[in-house]
């Protein structure tokens, strides 16, 4: 998506920077401002990818089950899977 940026949006983009550099008191404000929105927009991803972890672990342990439920080895699963046999052994105990 493009966007047009207008003559008098530059100018005041402008002055604003010229306004901050002149200004060290708000230049450290704005600084910290967006330290702070980095901090968060990370924290956001980190977040959403520990959650995407935890989905593909969840699937991927209710594969096990329903493999074990199915009488297949515990090498077979773990080849299918890519998951440690001593993992699948716990999840077939406390499945049981």
């Amino acid at each position: 998506m493009v966007t047009e940026i207008s003559d008098e949006q530059i100018k005041k983009a402008r002055e604003a920077m010229k306004w901050l550099a002149e200004n060290p008191v708000a230049r450290r404000l704005a600084d910290a401002e967006e330290m702070q929105r980095r901090d968060i927009v990370s924290r956001i991803e980190e977040a959403r990818e520990e959650g995407i972890e935890e989905g593909e672990l969840r699937e991927r342990q209710k594969t096990v089950l329903q493999l074990l439920g199915l009488k297949w080895s515990l090498e077979a699963i773990a080849d299918f899977t890519g998951m440690p046999i001593d993992q699948i052994r716990v999840l077939e105990n406390g499945s049981s």
